[in-house]
């Protein structure tokens, strides 16, 4: 008898993915806590700065006022006009990390749509801010490595 040849189905050639079958569920949840962690932090640091007098800042300068204040040097006045524009520039440092971490939350949660270049882009987005964040507080540091890691497990999904 002859033999017969079953006729082999050719597959179709694959079609670029647009679409993510399944999200990165872990990535999206470490970067959105990273993102809070962040946001937190820097609340914490405005709203400290903002509140302390520069009194509270200084600590005690009464031997040091008077020594000065012999010559004829007004060192608190001084003192507490730069202590004034330090901690406005602490204040603008630490708004810089609230923007940042706002910015983390966001593309943790945009992280959350079904298409793979969305995804990716936004683990980029997430990945760059947590790094940002390093000139406020980071979050801890643990909200700088949370979101850090979020940002390139989505940066690098595959889908």
């Amino acid at each position: 008898m002859a033999k017969r040849h079953r006729k082999s189905k050719v597959p179709p050639a694959p079609q670029p993915e647009t679409l993510s079958k399944v999200k990165p569920i872990f990535a999206i949840m470490i970067t959105l806590v990273g993102g809070i962690l962040i946001a937190i932090s820097s609340l914490i640091g405005v709203a400290f700065f903002s509140t302390a007098p520069p009194a509270v800042l200084r600590g005690n300068m009464t031997t040091l006022d008077q020594l000065c204040s012999s010559e004829g040097i007004n060192l608190t006045q001084n003192f507490t006009s730069s202590m004034s524009a330090c901690i406005s520039g602490v204040n603008l440092v630490y708004s810089t990390g609230l923007i940042c971490g706002v910015i983390v939350i966001l593309a943790g949660i945009k992280m959350n749509s079904y298409s793979l270049k969305t995804i990716n882009k936004m683990g980029g987005i997430a990945l760059a801010f947590s790094l940002a964040s390093i000139f406020s507080s980071g979050g801890f540091l643990i909200g700088l490595i949370m979101g850090f890691t979020g940002g390139l497990i989505a940066l690098l999904y595959k889908g």
